[in-house]
């Protein structure tokens, strides 16, 4: 089994909103229109950071993410980004102060979002936009409280035979895009979950 090296830190990502639960069906119902977000782990000390700006709507029982514009970049150095993967997470309150994830998108690879290929996929400190749009989506389980749960990402990149991993946490509610938290403050599960 392949050690991980797992570190969490909340991040800005402006309003993603999706409509409140129905009461009998259990079932989310579809928001109005697309909401935008901005995540970024930029700058941070993570060994490779992130901007992801884009738009995210729930589609019945569905949340469909679209990244049209990205940008990639290590903390220092070089490292090869072949095997850099993101995936999008829905997070939600399983606890006072604790969450987990119930749903999650497949992992997508980056390096071809910013020009890199299998022969030549080392990344510098040097920003890289994305030149394409990243699409994910995932299910929202049955019975999910919107307004008690939230987008993350994880990013996910192989170095010296360890998965290093970190999770960036929305700053706002599913279902109500208002309510928000600063980053480095405070924690999605702090505000929404109790502490």
């Amino acid at each position: 089994m392949t050690p991980r090296c797992v570190a969490a830190m909340p991040l800005a990502i402006v309003a993603i909103g999706c409509a409140a639960m129905h009461g009998g069906s259990g079932m989310a119902s579809a928001p109005t229109g697309d909401i935008l977000f901005a995540a970024s782990s930029m700058p941070s000390a993570y060994g490779i950071q992130m901007r992801l700006e884009g738009s995210a709507a729930v589609r019945g029982d569905w949340l469909y993410i679209v990244v049209p514009t990205g940008l990639v970049r290590t903390y220092q150095g070089t490292a090869d980004a072949w095997d850099l993967m993101l995936r999008a997470g829905l997070a939600t309150c399983s606890g006072t102060g604790k969450w987990r994830l119930v749903s999650e998108s497949r992992a997508a690879r980056i390096a071809p979002l910013v020009g890199l290929t299998r022969e030549h996929a080392m990344l510098d400190t040097t920003v890289r936009a994305f030149n394409d749009t990243l699409r994910l989506d995932l299910g929202v389980p049955q019975g999910t409280k919107l307004d008690r749960a939230w987008l993350t990402f994880e990013l996910a990149w192989p170095i010296e035979g360890v998965l290093a991993t970190y999770t960036l946490p929305g700053n706002s509610s599913l279902a109500t895009p208002t309510r928000r938290w600063e980053t480095g403050a405070q924690r999605p599960a702090d505000v929404l979950c109790g502490s």
